[in-house]
């Protein structure tokens, strides 16, 4: 995990931001999308660089500024680190959120008494979590029902072919196949809710992780904090 060396969650805390019910809350009050980075939820402020002496953007995620509310500057601890207990990495709830030792002996699995190998798991919970998204939860599919993959997408093999059941369940939506460029999100985080109501129909034109309406929501957020002028007289005219 990059190492927040510019204490950005601790920043977007100070200057209001929280996390309220897993939902990304801006200083004015507003929920806000976010955007994705890898598996994680995040979101961009404007901080001071003490080194360049300028103003940057940079990233907050989620889950850091969720567990400096809760546990304040110890999140800064150079031996301490921030994990989803359940593994959904977009699940930022505070009981959710836990410190753990970066380097622990053992497991931190209840009761689990093997070697820590990553994240502070054992090879057996850590392969769980991977898998299926809980350390404790152990799929085992009944014949027909297909398999989860090491990514933790529920998969079937067709004629020699490998088919994900996300994007089988969005193209019988769509009533079409998926487009090069495109690729089905899971909104709660969980790989094995196929349900379409949970699923939505991303594109990697734009950059990676974020829909369209991030991207529009980002530009008018933009222009209402530093070009509100330009904002007001395209909405009057019609402009734009």
């Amino acid at each position: 995990m990059k190492k927040d060396t510019l204490m950005s969650a601790k920043i977007a805390y100070e200057i209001g931001w929280r996390i309220i019910n897993s939902k990304i809350v801006n200083p004015a009050g507003k929920i806000i999308n976010g955007g994705m980075s890898r598996d994680w939820l995040q979101f961009g402020i404007y901080i001071f660089d003490p080194v360049t002496k300028k103003k940057k953007q940079t990233t907050v995620r989620a889950h850091k500024l969720l567990a400096y509310q809760i546990y304040g500057d110890k999140i800064y601890d150079g031996l301490i680190q921030v994990i989803h207990i359940d593994g959904n990495k977009l699940n930022n709830i505070e009981n959710n959120i836990k410190l753990i030792d970066k380097n622990p002996k053992k497991c931190i699995v209840e009761n689990c008494s093997n070697i820590n190998i990553s994240n502070g798991y054992c090879r057996t919970h850590y392969l769980r979590i991977k898998k299926h998204g809980n350390p404790n939860t152990l799929l085992i599919n009944k014949r027909g029902e297909g398999n989860v993959s090491p990514e933790g997408y529920r998969a079937f093999v067709k004629n020699g072919i490998k088919i994900f059941e996300h994007r089988l369940a969005m193209e019988n939506y769509l009533n079409r196949k998926l487009l090069p460029g495109e690729n089905v999100h899971h909104k709660n985080g969980d790989r094995l809710d196929n349900r379409i109501e949970n699923l939505e129909l991303w594109i990697t034109a734009q950059p990676s992780g974020q829909r369209i309406e991030d991207k529009i929501q980002y530009a008018l957020e933009m222009l209402e904090r530093y070009a509100p002028e330009k904002l007001a007289k395209n909405i009057h005219t019609g402009t734009g």
